[in-house]
């Protein structure tokens, strides 16, 4: 094939390699990384507790702050909003641990006050990489 074509393979990867360096992500990339300023630590706070929480609610992995398209995506909303520095996954798991003991200590004095009556139920599971799970539920009985 190089035989024949050549001068066509050779004006293919002429036009790839200027694609590639003319292309929008290179572009912005660059400029992005120019632009970010320090955030004040007030802010950092704020800003890492929304992410803890987010993460938290929609049960997505501490990882998700290395996955390369949620950095381009923050480093992108930093640039234009703020300048918010994305925390590890290791700082992301120290500060839901945190949460966690808080809400855990916070349901308990919930649940000496105000609860009189109770009903409890259990379930265990396994998923098909056979990871053992079990959850306790409890529901509060209201006299009314």
């Amino acid at each position: 094939m190089e035989k024949y074509y050549k001068d066509i393979l050779v004006e293919g990867i002429k036009r790839k390699n200027d694609a590639q360096s003319n292309s929008v992500k290179s572009f912005f990339s660059k400029k992005i990384k120019t632009d970010l300023q320090s955030v004040s630590p007030a802010d950092q706070k704020v800003g890492e507790a929304r992410l803890v929480k987010w993460i938290a609610e929609s049960l997505r992995p501490f990882s998700i702050v290395e996955d390369e398209g949620f950095k381009d995506f923050a480093e992108f909303l930093c640039n234009v909003n703020g300048r918010f520095v994305i925390p590890s996954r290791f700082k992301l798991r120290k500060d839901l641990s945190k949460i966690s003991s808080l809400t855990t200590s916070k349901m308990r004095e919930m649940m000496k006050k105000d609860m009189k009556y109770f009903s409890a139920s259990t379930d265990i599971w396994s998923s098909r990489r056979i990871n053992s799970f079990m959850a306790l539920t409890l529901q509060k009985m209201a006299m009314r």
